[in-house]
C-alpha cells in the first residue's frame, strides 16, 4: 500500500479527482475472495486504504468499481452490483470492455452506450464512460476467432464518434463541476 501511495499517487501526472488519487479495482471478485467473500470486510480494508491515503496528505482516495465484460445488466444484475457499490463503499464505477461482444464496431459502440445508461439509472455513483477502439482477445484466446472480434467498421472516425458521445454523457450526467487534477 506505501509503494502505491509513494511511487503513483505521489506523481504529478497521477490522474486524480478533487485532489483524490483515483484507484480502480479490476477484479472486485478476487478482491472479495481475499477477504473471504465478505463485503464487509472488503469495505473495511478498502477504508483502511483511504485512511492511509489521507494521513499521507491526500484529502482522500477515490476508489473506482471496475467491471469486467460488458453485457446489459439484468434486473438481478443490476440489484447486486448496486448493494455492492454501497456495501463496499465504491466512489465511481467502470468497464474493462463496456460494448460486449460484437462483430461491428457500430453495434459494439451502441450496446456501450445502452449499458452505461443502464448503469447509470441503476447506480448512485458517476458511470465513467468506456470507449475502445474495438476489441480483440485472441492472442489470449487463440481457439476464438474472427467472429470474437471487433472488426466491421472499425475506424477513427467511428472511434472519434463514440468519443464525442461518451464525454457527452459524461458532462450532461455526472460532475460537470468536479475538478480533475
Amino acid at each position: 500500500m506505501g509503494r502505491v501511495i509513494n511511487q503513483y499517487f505521489k506523481r504529478p501526472n497521477y490522474f486524480k479527482i478533487d485532489g483524490k488519487p483515483v484507484f480502480s479495482i479490476f477484479s472486485v471478485n478476487k478482491l472479495m475472495e481475499s477477504f473471504g467473500n465478505n463485503a464487509e470486510e472488503t469495505r473495511n480494508a478498502l477504508d483502511y486504504f483511504r485512511d492511509e491515503v489521507k494521513k499521507t496528505g491526500f484529502p482522500g482516495l477515490h476508489i473506482q468499481y471496475n467491471q469486467g465484460g460488458g453485457s446489459m445488466l439484468s434486473d438481478a444484475a443490476a440489484n447486486q452490483l448496486s448493494t455492492r457499490i454501497k456495501t463496499m463503499g465504491f466512489d465511481s464505477v467502470s468497464m474493462y470492455n463496456m460494448g460486449g461482444m460484437n462483430e461491428d464496431y457500430l453495434v459494439h459502440g451502441a450496446n456501450a452506450i445502452k449499458i452505461r445508461e443502464r448503469m447509470d439509472a441503476v447506480l448512485d455513483v458517476p458511470v465513467f464512460p468506456t470507449v475502445s477502439i474495438g476489441w480483440d482477445d485472441t492472442p489470449r484466446f487463440p481457439s476464438k476467432g474472427m467472429s470474437h472480434v471487433v472488426h466491421y467498421h472499425n475506424t477513427p472516425q467511428s472511434f472519434a464518434a463514440f468519443l464525442s458521445k461518451a464525454k457527452l454523457f459524461w458532462f450532461t450526467v455526472n460532475w460537470t463541476s468536479t475538478l480533475f487534477c
